[in-house]
């Protein structure tokens, strides 16, 4: 089953360009995305951070989307979500086998 997930960069990508999106707009127009992906026969799903979740998220979350949580503990030693989840990113410190020199987003 594929997958597609919007990650909530909006209001940062908008901030750059001097516009203000709150949470109103950052929970529809997740709503609206995952909408598109749905009708075009893909689960769809959003990633957030818990800042972004608890304060910018409120429709959204009784949709049945997939959700990806990012969450970190300043000591990286963080393996439980705090909140319910599909999919949770603990670390952005990963390391992965082979690969020297590198770090790596941590699920």
């Amino acid at each position: 089953m594929l997958q597609i997930l919007q990650k909530s960069r909006q209001t940062l990508i908008a901030a750059k360009k001097g516009v203000k999106l709150g949470a109103k707009e950052c929970d529809s127009f997740t709503i609206e995305f995952c909408e598109t992906v749905k009708k075009a026969g893909y689960t769809p799903g959003y990633y957030a951070n818990t800042d972004y979740y608890k304060n910018m998220y409120s429709s959204v979350k009784n949709k049945g989307y997939v959700f990806w949580l990012a969450h970190y503990k300043s000591d990286y030693s963080y393996h439980e979500p705090p909140i319910k989840c599909d999919f949770f990113q603990y670390t952005d410190r990963g390391t992965v086998p082979g690969v020297s020199g590198k770090k790596f987003d941590t699920n």
